[in-house]
């Protein structure tokens, strides 16, 4: 059995989780203070909630395939409990020169240092703010919109790495190459 499986997924008073089966497929929806998430999975696993406290099982111990499945699941289905009661952030930072960025109601723009600018549109699970020039704040309740829609930005310029210019993830080292002399 997966280690990761074995973990309990701790519920806290304010979310609410709902789970059922129709044909080899598993429904889970979770509910909480700051929104609801859905999600489907193969039917390989059994979701047993006691004590404000779900264990994810696989149905056949044996399978390897129902083994990974487990763990992938629990680790899906915890993220989707921890985001409904706390929403993901993450921030990145755009760094240089005549690079910015803005927010325009349904629009991403980016100013990169290209021949024109890029909008890029902002789906509907995800909040941004741009405090500064330089700087993209996201969240979102669901880490897997979050993570791809970042992506996407950090896509548009990734970092230079002679220069250190670009988009990228707030702490993420920067590390710069050396120029050859000749």
């Amino acid at each position: 059995m997966s280690r990761i499986s074995k973990l309990p997924i701790q519920l806290s008073d304010k979310v609410k989780i709902n789970f059922n089966v129709e044909y080899k497929t598993l429904f889970v929806n979770v509910e909480g203070s700051q929104g609801k998430l859905s999600r489907s999975f193969p039917n390989v696993i059994t979701l047993i909630v006691e004590n404000n406290m779900i264990k994810v099982l696989p149905i056949e111990k044996d399978n390897k395939q129902h083994n990974i499945m487990s763990g992938t699941v629990r680790s899906i289905i915890n993220s989707m409990v921890k985001g409904v009661e706390n929403p993901f952030a993450l921030n990145l930072t755009v760094s240089g020169p005549g690079y910015r960025a803005s927010t325009d109601g349904k629009y991403l723009n980016l100013s990169l240092g290209k021949s024109h600018g890029t909008k890029i549109v902002i789906p509907s699970d995800i909040k941004i703010e741009c405090p500064k020039l330089n700087i993209i704040k996201l969240s979102s309740i669901n880490k897997e919109s979050l993570g791809f829609f970042a992506n996407l930005i950090i896509k548009q310029r990734p970092v230079d790495l002679y220069k250190g210019n670009g988009i990228y993830k707030e702490g993420t080292l920067v590390l710069k190459k050396r120029v050859k002399k000749g």
